[in-house]
């Protein structure tokens, strides 16, 4: 029994034996089935750096002048520069700046420049400068590469465009601010009119004489001297009207008698009839109904002198009949001397009785006069408070600057 038992747990190790040499041998049967696959080749691609033309012209750079090319580059990337003088001369200058002063390379009185090499750091713009200083003309052959340093900048575009911004500055200035204000009162003197009054001057009361026609002195005229305008600090007196009347023959009496009575009615009896006219008291005069009808004008010196010569003359107004009156208010009619000129063209043989016959003439002028006085006053002055303050006011700055790779 017992060697039984003991055979039983041989086996069962042998059992558990064999199951673990076969759970091994799988492992490694598994692992060799995967190694096969490290072994399949792999196919990958490699970027391999080229130069690519940038730009290759030839210029022609006259005597004195300068060319400028610009163009931008990646970050990474080598720039190839190439130069040559066509015809073997020198050129004065040439410089590469990294955009905007940054000087990269630059030579003097050069014939050609072989493969100069530049490393852009970080992508910006560079201004190739070719100057000629000499007074001839250079001929110039120029080529430019680049050699991108990735697969990522080998479509670059080395194009440079101009773009503006605008920028709103603040600009600060110093300005004089109102922060308040004084008043002060100041004694002053001022000339003011303290009454005015108008009055009646008597010019002229007079009769005139004249013969007819057949005397050969039917012809006469009466001058009108108007006083002249006065003016002193504190009175001035002015003529603001002037006005006349005449009447023919006997009843220019009673034609006056009634202008008077006229007034008295109108309770105007402190002006005569023609100055109670001239203010517009009343508005009409009376005049002679009947007697001979004269030619009457109102002329200046030069004229009335022709007048009495018998000649072509000029006249302010003039009227025909038994009688006449005006006004004059124009401050241009009321300055200086006028004449009243009649002319009586009757005779006895034209149906009158007597050829020579009386002119009742009246002239009156309106003086205004006005009286002034001196009275002191306090003015007020308001005086402004000021101080300096800083103040910003602001402006539109347009900046045009250079892109690349746009």
């Amino acid at each position: 029994m017992l060697k039984t038992a003991a055979i039983g747990v041989a086996t069962l190790i042998a059992s558990t034996a064999s199951a673990q040499t076969l759970s091994d041998n799988y492992g490694k049967f598994t692992s060799f089935a995967h190694t096969e696959n490290i072994f399949t080749p792999v196919i990958q691609h490699r970027y391999v750096p080229k130069a690519l033309d940038v730009t290759e012209q030839t210029i022609r750079i006259g005597g004195g002048k300068k060319e400028e090319l610009m163009f931008g580059f990646a970050a990474g990337d080598r720039i190839i520069f190439n130069f040559q003088e066509m015809n073997n001369k020198e050129l004065k200058e040439i410089e590469i700046t990294e955009y905007p002063t940054l000087s990269r390379f630059s030579d003097y009185k050069t014939k050609a420049v072989k493969n100069k090499e530049i490393i852009v750091s970080q992508q910006g713009i560079y201004i190739f400068r070719l100057k000629n200083s000499s007074i001839s003309k250079r001929i110039c052959k120029v080529k430019i590469q680049r050699i991108p340093a990735s697969e990522s900048s080998v479509n670059f575009n080395s194009a440079v465009s101009w773009l503006t911004r605008q920028d709103t500055v603040w600009q600060s200035y110093t300005t004089d601010v109102v922060v308040g204000y004084d008043t002060t009162y100041v004694p002053r003197v001022k000339r003011v009119m303290v009454r005015s009054e108008v009055d009646e001057q008597l010019i002229s009361d007079q009769v005139q004489r004249i013969s007819s026609s057949s005397r050969g002195e039917n012809r006469a005229s009466i001058v009108v001297s108007l006083p002249p305008d006065m003016r002193t600090p504190y009175k001035t007196s002015t003529i603001i009207a002037w006005a006349y009347w005449v009447g023919v023959g006997p009843d220019a009496s009673r034609a006056w008698q009634q202008n008077m009575r006229n007034v008295r009615e109108r309770n105007l009896d402190y002006y005569t009839p023609l100055g109670a006219y001239a203010t517009g008291g009343i508005p009409t005069l009376d005049l002679p109904r009947n007697g001979q009808r004269i030619n009457y004008f109102i002329t200046d010196l030069e004229n009335r002198d022709l007048f009495m010569q018998n000649q072509p003359f000029r006249y302010v107004s003039d009227g025909k009949g038994f009688g006449d009156y005006r006004k004059f208010t124009n401050s241009a009619q009321c300055q200086g001397s006028f004449y009243l000129c009649f002319d009586n063209a009757n005779s006895p043989g034209s149906g009158n009785l007597v050829g020579a016959t009386n002119i009742n003439v009246k002239v009156v002028a309106l003086i205004e006069r006005a009286y002034f006085e001196d009275q002191a006053y306090d003015e007020q002055v308001i005086t402004p408070i000021t101080e300096k303050q800083i103040r910003q006011q602001p402006y539109i700055r347009n900046t045009t600057y250079p892109v690349t790779g746009m």
